[in-house]
């Protein structure tokens, strides 16, 4: 059994099952520094960024628009 892992982000001791599983070689316990719930919220916060303004510029007899 894994020992119990403080999260980077939160600074919450946690179990191993609250983090996600990773191959990378640059984390020794093959785990994420985060715990899942805070990846969550992390992404939910860039998913809120990456959507796009849709707004429209008219140029002289030109319309133009942005999707």
């Amino acid at each position: 059994m894994l020992p119990n892992k403080v999260c980077r982000i939160c600074n919450v001791e946690k179990e191993a099952k609250d983090y996600y599983k990773t191959k990378s070689k640059s984390y020794p316990d093959n785990m994420l520094n985060s715990c899942k719930k805070c990846v969550a919220e992390y992404r939910k916060e860039r998913r809120v960024l990456a959507i796009k303004p849709s707004f429209k510029i008219e140029l002289k007899e030109i319309t133009y628009s942005f999707d």
